[in-house]
């Protein structure tokens, strides 16, 4: 960058601060209506053109069913929640026995849908030749 471009970043962010002192709801507004939304439009092609940073084209199945797994448990306990709050503490007991075991079985299923995504990036292939 060149010290042309320095001071105009330089002053941008001067009139950014200013205007955040003049006016921070409406700046807070207009950056999340606006610019959070254009982030992310550009994000998205800076991503694609790495190709999602994987390597195999079917990499993401296993994300997504993970996903769907964790997904399902949410559901359960807020409706195990939900129904304890409104009905009272009368509960099936298939419900109790899915949110014990899915209780214990939750973190795991982050933890490997995290150290998943990190695989996938960092490792070619999953089962070398």
């Amino acid at each position: 960058m060149s010290t042309k471009e320095d001071y105009i970043n330089i002053g941008l962010m001067i009139f950014s601060c200013g205007l955040a002192f003049m006016l921070p709801f409406e700046l807070f507004l207009f950056s999340y209506a606006v610019i959070g939304p254009i982030h992310y439009l550009t994000e998205i092609s800076w991503l694609h053109q790495r190709n999602y940073f994987s390597t195999g084209k079917k990499d993401y199945l296993i994300l997504i069913l993970l996903c769907v797994f964790i997904s399902i448990g949410v559901i359960f306990h807020d409706v195990f929640v939900m129904r304890k709050l409104f009905i009272g503490t009368f509960q099936p007991e298939t419900i109790k026995i899915i949110m014990k075991y899915y209780g214990q079985w939750f973190p795991i299923l982050i933890c490997s849908a995290f150290v998943g995504a990190i695989g996938l990036i960092a490792f070619e292939k999953i089962i070398p030749k």
